[in-house]
């Protein structure tokens, strides 16, 4: 059956449904990190399938003031959806809650978040909405373990009151429904990977030099300084370039982590600022490798990404990708393994190198085909 006669036949089980989708913060606010990317493809897969509206935050992450590109409190258009981008006070919040339409689905992006993840389920009652939460990997071990205390009392008083009892949770890996099903009492959990952007694969150029990639804000639980501790254990033969993209969300930990890097002979750590998806993607092609030694991944969109533009990632082993023999490595954090590691992928053969390319780029396109997540959201999480 060909592409166009599978997305016809996709097309035609699937009824119409309204669907406000929360999120702190929506495109242009990418420092948001992966959860932006992860509305924005659901946006971009889903729109002539479902009436989308897309209800986010004004504000960049870490900032107080709207965003000088988005128009605030207003409906608007936005790529075949509905965009309402709100600024201001609770009360006002609370008064523009109560105008959204009965009888939708009520897709949640945070779990945390007071206003765009706790509010809207407080409402879904009251509105006779149809709750589909995605944690975004808010509930594993490590992104628990900031601010603990408020988590952990959170956590134990929504189990009491049943807070989650009718709503559906969309866990993206196995590795996060565990996650969730430890945390949330009798939840409902069904696994739904995010949406991936697609390119076709081009072959890297050759270069003196490899380089790789990290791309997430720069906090602790991204596990940055391990790499550090990798690569300090015996002294680099080769230079070994590392460019950095994301949020500066924890300053002390980002200087503290400059500092340290430049302690290391034959490193170069470069950071290349707060990226919009276009700029990503220009990283990615310039550069081999993509590092991510994050505590946890419940997803990974920046992997994502940088397989389907043919890098050679390097994981830590909480992520979803295991068993990338011949196109990466999942690696225990180890810190003799990761320093063997990369220093093997730093003098890898070039021949070797377009292999695993070539292997990843072709894994990450088997792996996640945008009708096969369709159909399963359609099947799994529609029909609650």
């Amino acid at each position: 059956m060909s592409a166009q006669k599978k997305l016809s036949l996709c097309k035609s089980m699937m009824k119409r449904h309204l669907m406000y989708v929360f999120v702190n913060g929506y495109a242009p606010l990418y420092n948001w990190g992966g959860i932006t990317r992860s509305v924005e493809n659901f946006a971009h897969n889903m729109a002539e399938v479902h009436d989308l509206r897309i209800v986010s935050g004004a504000c960049l992450l870490g900032e107080k003031k709207a965003h000088e590109n988005v128009k605030i409190n207003i409906w608007q258009n936005k790529d075949k959806t509905q965009v309402y981008y709100f600024y201001g006070g609770l009360w006002q919040y609370l008064r523009f809650l109560w105008t959204l339409e009965n009888d939708a689905y009520f897709y949640v992006h945070s779990f945390f978040s007071f206003r765009f993840g706790i509010l809207p389920l407080l409402l879904a009652k009251r509105k006779n909405a149809k709750v589909i939460l995605n944690t975004s990997g808010m509930l594993s071990d490590a992104a628990l373990r900031v601010k603990p205390l408020k988590k952990k009392i959170y956590l134990k008083l929504s189990n009491w009151l049943g807070f989650y009892k009718n709503v559906t949770f969309q866990a993206t890996s196995e590795l996060e429904k565990q996650d969730i099903l430890k945390n949330i009492a009798d939840a409902t959990v069904v696994v739904v990977p995010h949406f991936p952007v697609f390119f076709r694969y081009t072959e890297k150029q050759p270069a003196e030099n490899y380089l790789f990639l990290t791309v997430g804000r720069i906090v602790p639980i991204k596990n940055l300084d391990f790499v550090l501790r990798a690569l300090s254990e015996k002294p680099l033969e080769k230079p070994f370039t590392w460019k950095i993209a994301g949020a500066l969300e924890d300053k002390n930990y980002a200087a503290h982590f400059f500092l340290e890097a430049k302690k290391i002979h034959n490193l170069h750590v470069i950071y290349l600022g707060e990226l919009d998806f276009e700029h990503l993607q220009t990283k990615y092609e310039q550069v081999h490798f993509y590092l991510c030694p994050s505590w946890s991944e419940n997803f990974g969109h920046a992997i994502v990404e940088a397989m389907m533009r043919a890098c050679v990632p390097i994981l830590g082993d909480q992520t979803p990708f295991k068993n990338l023999q011949n196109m990466g490595f999942d690696l225990p954090f180890d810190v003799r393994l990761w320093c063997e590691t990369l220093n093997k992928a730093n003098a890898m053969p070039w021949q070797e190198y377009q292999h695993y390319a070539k292997n990843s780029y072709d894994y990450i396109v088997k792996t996640l085909h945008a009708q096969d997540i369709k159909k399963a959201f359609e099947q799994n999480l529609m029909k609650i």
